[in-house]
């Protein structure tokens, strides 16, 4: 299933991913994530016509206000590896994502949900992309849950009501 994102990041996507074309014509300022591609410019069908309202640029962080406790491991995926953090003196994690490709994807995607936020989604701060030491960091900056969903199931016996949900 093919997920159209808005996007106007197109300096950024050369930036960050390398196999992007920097001569693909990308007139049409569009993102589309299908599957595991990537799909640019004129072949991507317009998702809203709110498409330059919000980008991914808006969420870029600085990593001053970033301090990453690499000592609290929280936990890890197919994606990365996520550490306990603080940003801007609230608590949040950090999603250290380990390949490029996936890491556009997340920020392009996670940037268009919090531009239409819901109460009940973890608030997507932004996003790092740094070079350190020789080493390219792709950093995910979110706000710390009190909880995560297994933990919550496993107190509730697997079943919760509409209202024990809600954030």
């Amino acid at each position: 299933e093919n997920k159209t994102i808005p996007c106007v990041a197109r300096p950024l996507l050369h930036e960050l991913h390398p196999l992007v074309d920097p001569n693909l014509d990308l007139e049409s300022p569009k993102l589309v994530i299908a599957g595991s591609k990537l799909i640019l410019g004129k072949e991507a069908k317009p998702s809203s016509p709110r498409l330059l309202k919000e980008t991914i640029e808006n969420f870029r962080l600085q990593m001053d206000d970033l301090t990453i406790n690499w000592k609290k491991f929280l936990g890890s995926g197919a994606y990365g590896a996520v550490f306990s953090a603080v940003y801007k003196g609230k608590d949040a994690v950090v999603k250290v994502v380990k390949k490029e490709a996936s890491f556009i994807k997340e920020i392009a995607l996670l940037s268009t949900v919090e531009t239409h936020r819901n109460l009940n989604i973890i608030d997507f701060i932004g996003w790092i992309h740094s070079h350190k030491n020789e080493k390219i960091e792709n950093l995910v900056v979110m706000e710390r849950a009190q909880s995560d969903l297994k933990s919550l199931l496993h107190q509730t016996g697997g079943k919760m009501q509409i209202s024990e949900a809600s954030y």
